[in-house]
């Protein structure tokens, strides 16, 4: 069932799919290690970090740089549901992991 959330969120759309790859793993790096290495644009990489910690702290300006980055309301869109996605699940096998750990 995981698998099929990630492949789902990772499959077509408007955003460019190597994107959503990327922001997949780096959500997932920050999740498990705290690394917080740029690896895409500033304005989109700012967000991701702020979607991965903190996501009550986005505001609308968050998503004004986005969009005058040139990313359109859909990729804004796509990319934050990557995003939400990849620290769910990510949370949820690191917790399982634990669990395992304990039996």
């Amino acid at each position: 069932m995981i698998q099929a959330l990630k492949q789902a969120v990772l499959g077509k759309g408007h955003s460019d799919p190597e994107l959503r790859q990327q922001v997949y793993e780096k959500v997932s790096d920050q999740v498990l290690t705290g690394d917080t290495t740029p690896i895409i644009a500033p304005a989109l990489n700012s967000y991701i970090d702020k979607l991965s910690k903190h996501a009550y702290k986005i505001l609308d300006r968050d998503f004004e740089a986005l969009q005058a980055e040139g990313y359109s309301e859909d990729e804004i869109f796509e990319l934050t549901i990557v995003g939400a996605t990849a620290a769910g699940v990510t949370r949820f096998e690191k917790g399982l992991s634990i669990l395992q750990k304990l039996k």
